[in-house]
């Protein structure tokens, strides 16, 4: 009864959506051509589109295609494409169907097909196939699935063809699924076209002017005899070799470590697992699995220890990354988001027949395309096999029929096997697995799920890539368990990341609403509980006052310090990708961007050094840090391609060019956060005031080396320290500047570690993590020179080096640091936007 209204439903739906778009020959012609540019259809004629029946959907910008039944041509169905633009320019295009996925099975152009058409082209998108058809005017379908799979449901509407040509896409991927697909159909009337830079998808080699006739006419017969020669493989390798990345296979989202090491998750291949008992090997291979299965990689799970009951709910907990039990108003949310996976659960429990397991998923790649089977675990697979027989031979000809199967089958095969009984205190080896050595040898790759603390790398668990056939690379990595969760991809202290350049940057969007009431969210997820403040705008008598969380102090001090009158209330909500007590100025980040905002409601008079000075004040006065003005300077007048020369005295700034593209400026974060309202940095700024009054001067930016010499028996030994660095640190940003306008930049690298010893020794606000990233950082031939940034006690390292020597520096951090690092950032000079040069206060 639920299924039929569900139906109803989801017909109404089919029917509004259809009866709400319009045919694109009815838009505009601008309009028109808008649409076609966006969904880079700009080729396909009016008339094929209407023959095709596709329509656009205005209310969310869409392309319909309709699914109309073979017979009577009554409406099923429609599939929703969407585009988006993404900050950095791409276009991302996305489906939908109604209803859904799972039963959609809609073969796009179906009406059009003659029953005396014996020839048919095969196609993965609805866009391609009205390429096709325009240009070569043959029969072409779309599969509604694209390349993750053929549903044999389809398969009697492609009987009535003599030869069927796929042209699945211009990719490897769709490449081997054309290859996959030809065995359903049948090898002898199946003809494939081969991805190339002169074949790529229909619709872009329509857009490129080529001839598709011809392309169509040139496709391979999918048959292939026992023996061929390297003239038939030449292709083929070619392909290979062109499309690196593709044939590493579908990577994770999850598990980064494991695409620098495994590169990618490959069909064809046998991943053997392993680990302690107890250690989580069932849990961290389900999230292992539901990475790929989320990257549409069709899945189907053989657990004979744990019932599926008991899986499923691991599984949707991971998704959801929460703990549902405690949020069961949001089960439905995401037990529908999940069942779009394509994920598929045997009904074994217990031990089994491995001839009868293997049935089972030969079915499952036949009726689903799986693509991943996974088996836990090996050893339920002996139980039902004769037990007079030697079980190390059954466990051997296990493994052999499970490397058969992957190889004919083009299908992943994860095998977990239990290991051997071995001492608690020892590593677990590819010898430690249990068995002869067949399982080692047979894998294409062994995973080790380590759970002692091991010597090249603290923590409780590390994932350890003991084999890897595809290019050789092994390695480990530690992983944390979030028992929430259920997840091992949680960040990890010690957790190593190379990432590309991305702009650091504070966002504030928001509205004016009526009244004096302010309302202001974070999205900053390290930024302290409550995330949602309210509170209302100052004025002569009520002053805006700091309290709790302490997030939203940086922005009410800069609401109370605010240069123009009256301030609207409004809504606001903040996001940054600036690390929070990094040492990288993101509170100077927040107090500009509520000024910037501020200036959109309320425009002031556009005093650029008076800004920077009202959120200087605004963090004195709210946040209590007795902070100078570099950070809020920098992030007002900072240009892009130079250093920023600050004269915290005068309030004059020079910019220094710094936009060589053969520099990179590497910043490695500590993961240790540093807080500036503590103890430490007001004492710091207490004590070089004591230093400047002993000394006679009103700042010590007035005092010399010789001054403080002279006085030094007046000052204890630790105020002559801190007054020694500030006075060295004045001198060295001058002789810096000048190092950078001439291009001299291991003089400036020279200073950098000069100043880098001074703020360790004499103002001690450096921390041994900070300390051990500049070490190893220095050790790399082509690094000028590297220090610490910020306020200290914690946060970042900032890394002057040649381009070339990049990789080596992250490495050389990586191999000599296991526990400091969580992240980098990398970019040219040119890239990375103003740089703070001022470092004293």
């Amino acid at each position: 009864m639920e299924e039929q209204e569900e139906r109803e439903m989801e017909m109404k739906e089919v029917q509004r959506i259809w009866s709400s778009s319009v045919p694109l020959s009815d838009l505009l012609d601008e309009e028109a051509q808008l649409v076609k540019t966006m969904f880079q259809i700009s080729k396909l004629t009016n008339a094929t589109l209407k023959k095709f029946g596709v329509r656009f959907f205005k209310p969310t910008k869409s392309l319909v295609f309709p699914w109309f039944s073979g017979r009577d041509l009554v409406l099923r169905g429609v599939k929703l494409l969407s585009a988006a633009t993404k900050g950095d320019g791409r276009v991302v295009y996305t489906e939908a169907t109604v209803p859904k996925i799972s039963s959609y099975h809609n073969l796009f152009g179906l009406p059009l097909i003659g029953r005396k058409d014996a020839e048919v082209v095969l196609t993965g998108r609805e866009i391609d196939s009205m390429a096709v058809s325009q240009a070569t005017g043959l029969p072409s379908l779309a599969l509604p699935r694209g390349v993750s799979c053929l549903p044999p449901i389809l398969l009697p509407y492609l009987e009535q063809f003599k030869k069927v040509t796929l042209w699945l896409g211009g990719d490897i991927r769709s490449w081997e699924a054309s290859k996959i697909f030809s065995r359903k159909l049948g090898l002898k009337r199946s003809s494939l076209i081969r991805p190339g830079d002169f074949q790529p998808c229909p619709s872009e080699a329509l857009a490129q002017g080529r001839n598709l006739a011809r392309i169509v006419k040139a496709s391979i017969p999918a048959a292939h005899k026992s023996i061929v020669s390297f003239k038939q493989l030449r292709e083929d390798v070619y392909g290979e070799l062109a499309n690196v990345e593709q044939v590493a296979g579908i990577p994770w989202s999850r598990f980064p470590e494991l695409n620098r090491i495994l590169k990618g998750h490959r069909k064809g291949e046998l991943t053997v697992f392993t680990g302690p008992t107890g250690s989580g090997k069932t849990t961290f291979i389900s999230e292992f699995a539901l990475d790929l299965c989320m990257h549409g990689v069709n899945t189907l799970w053989g657990s004979f220890e744990i019932n599926n009951v008991r899986l499923a709910k691991i599984m949707l907990t991971q998704f959801a990354k929460q703990r549902l039990e405690e949020n069961l108003d949001q089960y439905d949310m995401w037990a529908d988001k999940f069942e779009d996976l394509p994920l598929y659960f045997m009904t074994f429990h217990g031990q089994q027949n491995i001839k009868t397991v293997l049935d089972t998923m030969q079915h499952a790649v036949y009726l689903y395309d799986i693509s991943h089977v996974i088996i836990d675990n090996l050893q339920f697979m002996m139980g039902q096999e004769n037990l007079s027989v030697d079980k190390f031979a059954v466990q051997d000809h296990i493994i052999g029929a499970f490397r058969k199967f992957a190889t004919n089958s083009c299908c992943h095969v994860t095998l977990i096997i239990h290991p051997r009984k071995e001492e608690d205190d020892k590593e677990l080896q590819t010898a430690s697995i249990f068995g002869t050595a067949k399982a080692s040898q047979e894998a294409d790759n062994v995973l080790i799920l380590q759970e002692k603390k091991l010597v090249t790398c603290p923590g409780r668990r590390s994932l350890q890539v003991a084999k890897n056939r595809f290019d050789g690379d092994v390695g480990i990595f530690p992983l944390e368990f979030n028992k929430a969760s259920l997840t091992f991809s949680a960040p990890v202290k010690g957790k190593q990341k190379l990432r590309k350049a991305l702009p650091m940057v504070t966002v504030i969007v928001g509205r004016k609403i009526s009244g004096q009431k302010c309302c202001v969210v974070t999205l900053t997820e390290a930024a302290d509980e409550p995330r949602v403040v309210d509170f209302d705008l100052p004025n002569e008598l009520t002053p805006l006052l700091r309290g709790q969380p302490n997030w939203a102090n940086y922005v009410k001090g800069v609401v109370q310090h605010y240069r123009a009158q009256p301030i609207p209330g409004f809504r606001a909500v903040i996001t940054s990708s600036v690390p929070l007590g990094g040492g990288l100025s993101s509170s100077a980040s927040l107090e500009v961007a509520t000024y910037t905002f501020l200036q959109q409601l309320c425009p002031d008079d556009g005093d650029q050094v008076a800004k920077a000075v009202a959120c200087q004040q605004a963090e004195h006065t709210h946040a209590a840090v007795p902070c100078g003005i570099m950070d809020q300077f920098v992030s007002v007048l900072g240009k892009e391609g130079h250093a920023l020369l600050i004269d915290c005295r005068s309030l004059e700034a020079t910019a220094v060019p710094l936009a060589d593209p053969g520099l990179v400026i590497l910043i490695t974060n500590s993961n240790v956060r540093h807080a500036l309202t503590g103890s430490e940095y007001p004492t710091r700024r207490k004590q070089c005031e004591e230093a400047a009054a002993i000394l006679g001067k009103k700042s010590l930016r007035e005092a010399t080396l010789q001054d403080l010499d002279a006085a030094k028996d007046r000052l204890d030994s630790v105020t002559y320290r801190r007054a020694r660095h500030v006075i060295e640190e004045i001198e060295r940003t001058a002789q810096a500047a000048e190092a950078l306008k001439k291009g001299d930049y291991r003089e400036f690298g020279r200073l950098m570690v000069e100043s880098h010893n001074s703020l360790r020794d004499n103002y001690e606000v450096s921390c041994p993590e900070l300390d051990e990233l500049v070490a190893a950082a220095l050790e790399v031939d082509g690094v000028f020179g590297s220090r610490m940034t910020g306020g200290g006690f914690g946060g970042c390292t900032v890394t002057l080096l040649q381009a070339h020597a990049t990789e080596k520096a992250v490495k050389r951090i990586q191999d000599r640091l296991c526990d400091g690092v969580k992240s980098w950032r990398r970019g040219t000079c040119s890239e990375t936007g103003h740089q703070k040069l001022k470092f004293n206060t």
